[in-house]
């Protein structure tokens, strides 16, 4: 089984939510893939990669 997979197990209350955003059904049993930025204020320390 995927890891994402795995995850929609752990925390399937993010279906709904995905769905709200304009995923279609047929997409949350694919695999997904997330990419998140360090850049921003999302993460303590990283305030200074904008410099």
């Amino acid at each position: 089984m995927l890891n994402s997979q795995k995850m929609r197990r752990l925390a399937p209350e993010m279906d709904p939510l995905r769905l709200g955003t304009g995923w279609k059904a047929e997409d949350l049993g694919k695999p997904q893939v997330f990419i998140e930025s360090t850049f921003g204020d999302s993460h303590p320390g990283s305030g200074h990669l904008d410099k």
